[in-house]
């Protein structure tokens, strides 16, 4: 099978970005199952209008994992608008279909990730394709009702990668269309070495994990007030693993919190490294809000990590609350700091118990699994 993916978020040549993972996995997955991918990575920026192009950024091809990639830089002027000039439009709808001319590839399937930014694109591109566009709605295309509702009516079906996204895009057409869920995946092998961090008594000093990007709707900083709230009662260090623009601000508000000797900031790791770290930690904590479906939580069920997440995100309904890890409301430090302690009181046979159903839950996420049973919605 032929499939095109779109997509304005995805790994660059020499350079893995955390927030674009997800989509190369499944390209990658679909590449060994012996299916045929291109990905056109349409990467739009808002530029100034005295600055009409952007010198440092060029077409480009290149190929990753076996995964044929078009780099498409589009400009867009006009701020707090998704509107992209109709010559810019022109212009990168036919570098695409010239590239796809030159690669003999007509698609089967067209799949389109953060549909809504790119969707002009997609219309134009899809004229010299004989094939129906698959929108797959992500937590920054639900912000756009009018543009949602021009999307569902050009297409026969629909992906949604959380169900909070589902409820959201179905709240506002009024159009009966098939949807399918699209869930994020964590590499196989790491499924066939591990085994639950259990901890040997109730004495233990508690490892907490962190991983990802350090900005506000992370809400890194409810998890450092919640774990203030308990300093004095347990025994536990936080490893903070990422970088980004509330960096600053954190290290200030752990020295504020007098934590300095509980809390470690680690700049960004290499993916291997990374599942080191949760190998050896006890629990992952992460309540953003919002949040789709970070393939870190999967990853950290499968690294035998006890969860910690937010109610009504991408987690919910993965992890059940009390059943194979904790949900709390996003952004409520008192109910962190309340299901933290319930955390550290747990007896280890409780744990045990948690730990093994999360991670019989994770299998369902292996990356294999979850690739293949998005080409089969597709």
């Amino acid at each position: 099978m032929n499939i095109l993916v779109f997509t304005n978020h995805y790994p660059l040549k020499d350079r893995e970005s955390t927030a674009t993972k997800a989509v190369h996995y499944f390209t990658k997955e679909w590449i060994k199952q012996g299916h045929s991918v291109i990905v056109v990575y349409n990467h739009i920026e808002l530029m100034a209008f005295f600055k009409m192009k952007n010198k440092d950024r060029v077409t480009e091809s290149y190929i990753l994992d076996g995964v044929k990639v078009l780099y498409c830089p589009v400009n867009r002027y006009i701020p707090k608008s998704d509107y992209i000039f109709k010559y810019e439009v022109r212009k990168v709808s036919d570098t695409i279909i010239d590239f796809l001319v030159k690669q003999n590839f007509s698609p089967d399937k067209f799949v389109v990730h953060f549909c809504a930014e790119q969707w002009q694109i997609v219309e134009s591109v899809r004229r010299s394709l004989n094939c129906i566009p698959i929108p797959i709605f992500h937590n920054c295309d639900v912000r756009y009702k009018n543009r949602i509702k021009k999307i569902v009516t050009a297409s026969n079906k629909i992906g949604l990668r959380s169900d909070k996204i589902r409820k959201k895009v179905l709240s506002v057409i009024d159009k009966n269309i098939d949807t399918f869920q699209v869930f994020s995946g964590a590499p196989d092998h790491i499924f066939n070495t591990v085994q639950p961090n259990l901890i040997e008594d109730e004495t233990s000093k508690k490892k907490l994990l962190y991983v990802g990007n350090l900005i506000p709707l992370k809400k890194v900083d409810v998890t450092i007030k919640a774990l203030a709230l308990l300093k004095g009662k347990y025994d536990y260090e936080f490893n903070i693993i990422g970088s980004g623009e509330s960096e600053k601000y954190l290290k200030k508000l752990v020295k504020k919190c007098d934590l300095e000797d509980r809390v470690r900031f680690l700049p960004r790791m290499t993916r291997e490294n990374v599942l080191e770290f949760m190998r050896t930690s006890d629990c992952f904590v992460m309540v953003s809000q919002p949040e789709t479906l970070g393939i870190v939580y999967i990853e950290a069920m499968a690294s035998g990590c006890f969860i910690i997440g937010s109610k009504g995100e991408g987690i919910d309904g993965i992890i059940v609350n009390h059943e194979s890890g904790f949900l709390v409301q996003p952004g409520d430090i008192d109910s962190l700091a309340e299901a933290l302690e319930h955390y550290f009181k747990l007896l280890p046979s409780k744990l045990d118990k948690i730990l093994k159903k999360s991670s019989n839950q994770a299998l369902s996420y292996k990356e294999s699994i979850v690739a293949c049973d998005y080409l089969n919605n597709l």
